[in-house]
């Protein structure tokens, strides 16, 4: 995983709140998708103290769950915000949830 410096780490966040996606973000940075997503997560490892795969690994499943939960909570949270505040996201997500409909409802009618 390539390392990128905070000029580019401010400028991610920037590029995602705008509503970018995460492969339209690494053409402009010029680094992979995964990188991206990997240092956009770490602000939500360091408030939960998840550092890797293996820590997560060795909790136990009550640890597991109170994980997930914070996860839900912190992504419910984020998701509401975007959600009230951007007019562009707002409109994308009521777009999405109308083609899964029409998806869902062909399937169900076959």
């Amino acid at each position: 995983m390539k390392k990128i410096n905070e000029k580019q780490k401010e400028k991610i966040k920037q590029l995602r709140e705008q509503g970018k996606s995460y492969y339209e973000i690494s053409k402009i940075i010029k680094v992979t998708p995964t990188t991206i997503r990997y240092h956009l997560s770490k602000e939500f490892r360091d408030k939960i103290r998840i550092y890797n795969r293996e820590r997560y690994r060795k909790m136990t499943s009550e640890q597991k769950k109170k994980y997930i939960q914070k996860k839900k909570e912190y992504q419910t949270k984020y998701h509401n915000k975007r959600y009230k505040e951007d007019k562009e996201f707002r409109e994308k997500h009521i777009e999405r949830a109308k083609d899964y409909q029409k998806r869902t409802y062909k399937k169900n009618v076959r």
